[in-house]
């Protein structure tokens, strides 16, 4: 054999790992960014291949926690890595809205069933466990917050989340509870409620005390 030919191959064998390495640490540095979770598209988008991506899992390393999304370790997800993973399965566009968007953003005592997840109208809707996703004409990329996991600024998901409330109790508390737990100010809610939702604005100051409200889903 060539000594020549036979240090090449070698050669662009050690290529071919430190390029491998260098996607890999690139979809690490991005799943750092999203706690610990990344879609395959992005790994895909960032050169890793399918089958890397099925040996990272048969090696758990990785683990698969949604149909498109992939943790970079094989622990338990956090309730905010819960949160970038059911984005990540809705697609590039999704964002977590109303109230659990208001949840995402730090609100305190009050549980959904499910992750409410907004979609622009001309994206696709995908679906997935206990994800309600669904497609807005109210989507508006102005009202998105610009860091940590996408979702609605607070001031506009709790005026969605009163829009898509059970009942008149429930788009109550989810109107008041951002304001009095510093989340967004009662001006910046009231205008949104005027020119989104003007059935909610009615009844964003009932005479009886918002806590004593039922038919949401409030923590004691």
């Amino acid at each position: 054999m060539d000594t020549s030919t036979g240090a090449d191959e070698a050669d662009e064998q050690r290529e071919r790992a430190d390029l491998r390495q260098r996607r890999l640490a690139k979809a690490a540095s991005l799943a750092a960014e999203q706690s610990s979770v990344i879609s395959r598209p992005q790994l895909l988008a960032l050169g890793v291949t399918r089958g890397q991506i099925r040996a990272n899992i048969a090696a758990r390393r990785w683990q698969k926690v949604r149909s498109r999304v992939i943790a970079v370790h094989t622990g338990e997800l956090t309730t905010l890595g819960l949160h970038w993973a059911a984005v990540l399965e809705a697609g590039p566009q999704a964002g977590l809205d109303g109230a659990s968007s208001l949840i995402a953003s730090g609100l305190r005592g009050f549980d959904e069933e499910s992750l409410r997840i907004s979609v622009p109208r001309n994206a696709r809707r995908r679906r997935g466990k206990g994800l309600n996703i669904h497609q807005t004409r109210r989507f508006r990329a102005e009202d998105q917050m610009k860091s940590g996991v996408p979702r609605t600024a607070p001031h506009v998901a709790a005026v969605h989340g009163a829009l898509w409330a059970k009942s008149e109790k429930q788009a109550v508390l989810i109107l008041t509870m951002p304001v009095q737990q510093g989340l967004t100010t009662a001006d910046r809610s009231g205008r949104g409620c005027v020119a989104r939702a003007p059935r909610q604005a009615k009844v964003a100051h009932p005479r009886d005390d918002p806590g004593s409200a039922r038919g949401g889903a409030v923590r004691q």
